[in-house]
């Protein structure tokens, strides 16, 4: 279900569906992915809503970012871009005052 309908969503025309891609993906965080080229897919869409213009989508892809550090396949992905995210996290958090995004952040780290 997450590959056939949710993924394609990560890359939405809708600001809407492409935050709530985002937040599925991190509430089906702990889910065994027998697929890692869904996951490299999956991480690569959530690394990308966190540039985009909507607030909402960049608030929902960081949190979903970390809640995926629970997958091996995603930590490995993950770290490369490691200070190019801690950026933007540092940014969005000077942008807005979320405890989760904090949680988000610590987790990273």
């Amino acid at each position: 279900m997450l590959k056939e309908h949710v993924l394609p969503e990560l890359e939405s025309s809708e600001p809407f569906l492409r935050s709530r891609a985002n937040w599925l993906y991190g509430e089906f965080s702990t889910f065994e992915y027998s697929d890692t080229r869904h996951v490299q897919d999956a991480m690569d869409g959530i690394y990308k809503s966190l540039f985009v213009e909507e607030l909402p989508t960049k608030l929902a892809a960081a949190i979903s970012l970390a809640q995926m550090l629970t997958n091996t396949t995603a930590r490995t992905l993950i770290k490369p871009a490691l200070g190019t995210i801690l950026q933007v996290y540092l940014k969005l958090i000077s942008e807005i005052d979320s405890e989760k995004l904090v949680s988000s952040l610590e987790t990273i780290m």
